[in-house]
């Protein structure tokens, strides 16, 4: 009984300690690979030169100061310093994304909720995670952003404490001056949060003066976002990206493809779309006791879940995905509004809040000048946070049960996401011990010198024997003047 009753009033930190120990495990097996090449030259140097170059780097090549930063540093540290770093920062995005949508009052529920987190993690695809999350460079440009937004979004909710609305000043720069993305979400989570306040027209006027901390803290939020937003390397990267297309309008529509290619047209966004329906089914048949409107919510919830598959798997024609892409607009948006409806009764909820931060974070990105699956991860954290939402409001009959299903499921997805990482290390491993026995060899430009391809190149990014540029930095961060003849790894090389 006495152990029984420890687990119980213990589960939360029991959890977060499996959740932490889980992604250590993988970023214990993370190398340097991809812009860290470029970082680690950089962070070689100390003291003024280092800012000297950082802020030139501000200048003229990304806006993104503080998080670069902080990338340097990290770099000049031994490697389990960050391995640990982002163990911790991936466990609170599973902490404070619970805290998001489940109110402090309903604390028995937290453990489940933040199980649903973990496993929605860890479910996330390799090309996703490989650009985003297990990669230090990336991490810092990705992770921490995001962790900074659910942080601030935890304390935007309980300003009336003066306590959270000097924290959230500060974590409000902080968030809206890392990266563009979450620049734009702390922005939008600040301003619907007053727009959420507002009942009518009428009431506008009265709400912002009974709101003054919102409206200091959307000051601070523009403030900080214009840190990166109106930096002037965005300007010359902007003009760069432009220049390879004929008009503002050809780039938009590229761009809208990407994003339309990886965020909705593509296999590891259909789990979370299944997910988001079946917890709706489910929500409706327990809570809804209106049979029509369930009727309604359940045949809709059905044909959105057939024409992503259709579109995903059979849809090859562009014209039958623009039509299908437009019937799935309209069908989750009402399906959504019918079930935000029935929870919250209101427009502006944590539900619809996170809603509009998951299609902003993707639209902003058409005029972006670099794409890729790692700008889908602001996206889907929101669409986690709905899922986990509606599993919440669900109210399970069995929800230790369901807890420890989905905390499994999360540590063997994890197992596997280690394993590739760790075969990626082996290869690294010996590739820098060769190296380092031939340094006579590689600084003649005449000689040659045999390195290893990595065994699957999902388990690592942008790696120098696929591109020219990363090559060009690997070769200078190692003194590498020789040519490298890249082989494919056997295990008995």
């Amino acid at each position: 009984m006495e152990v029984k009753k420890f687990l119980r009033n213990k589960s939360i930190y029991i959890l977060l300690i499996i959740i932490f120990i889980s992604f250590l495990l993988i970023n214990l097996n993370v190398v340097y690979f991809g812009d860290d090449y470029y970082y680690l030259i950089m962070s070689k140097e100390n003291g003024r030169l280092l800012l000297k170059l950082l802020f030139s780097h501000y200048l003229h090549a990304n806006g993104r100061l503080i998080v670069h930063t902080l990338v340097c540093l990290f770099l000049k540290m031994p490697m389990i310093y960050w391995q640990i770093l982002n163990s911790a920062m991936l466990t609170g995005i599973c902490y404070f994304g619970t805290k998001v949508i489940i109110p402090k009052e309903k604390i028995r529920s937290f453990p489940l909720g933040m199980a649903i987190i973990f496993s929605l993690m860890s479910s996330l695809n390799i090309l996703i995670i490989r650009e985003s999350v297990y990669w230090l460079t990336g991490s810092f440009n990705y992770v921490y952003p995001l962790l900074l937004l659910l942080i601030y979004w935890y304390c935007l909710l309980r300003i009336d404490d003066n306590k959270y609305f000097v924290l959230s000043i500060i974590l409000g720069f902080l968030t809206s001056s890392s990266v563009e993305q979450a620049a734009m979400m702390a922005l939008g989570v600040t301003f619907l949060t007053l727009v959420s306040k507002c009942t009518n027209l009428h009431s506008i006027k009265q709400v912002l003066k009974e709101n003054k901390k919102l409206l200091i803290l959307l000051l601070v939020v523009l403030l900080g976002s214009c840190t990166v937003m109106l930096a002037p390397s965005q300007f010359s990267r902007f003009e760069k990206a432009s220049s390879e297309f004929s008009s503002f309008k050809d780039m938009f529509i590229y761009n809208m493809q990407i994003i339309t290619s990886m965020f909705i047209f593509n296999e590891s966004t259909i789990p979370y779309c299944v997910l988001f329906n079946l917890f709706i089914v489910l929500y409706s048949f327990k809570q809804i006791k209106d049979k029509m409107v369930k009727k309604r919510i359940i045949a809709l919830a059905f044909i959105n879940v057939f024409i992503d598959l259709l579109m995903i798997l059979v849809f090859d024609n562009t014209i039958l995905k623009a039509l299908s892409s437009l019937i799935l607009v309209i069908t989750y948006f009402i399906n959504f509004l019918l079930i935000n409806k029935h929870i919250y009764n209101k427009l502006f909820s944590p539900l619809t809040i996170a809603a509009i931060l998951m299609v902003g974070s993707q639209l902003m990105m058409v005029a972006s000048p670099a794409g890729g699956f790692r700008n889908t991860l602001f996206g889907l954290a929101m669409l986690m946070l709905i899922i986990g939402n509606l599993a919440y409001h669900t109210k399970w009959q069995h929800s230790k049960a369901l807890m420890i299903i989905l905390t499994s499921l999360a540590i063997l997805l994890n197992i596997n996401t280690m394993n590739g990482y760790k075969m990626t290390k082996i290869v690294d491993n010996k590739n820098i011990s060769i190296i380092n026995s031939k340094t006579d060899i590689i600084k003649d430009e005449n000689n040659q010198i045999v390195l290893y391809k990595f065994p699957n190149d999902n388990y690592a990014w942008s790696m120098p024997y696929i591109s020219k540029y990363h090559l060009h930095y690997f070769k200078k961060l190692y003194n590498i003047k020789a040519d490298i003849i890249w082989e494919k790894y056997t295990g008995s090389n």
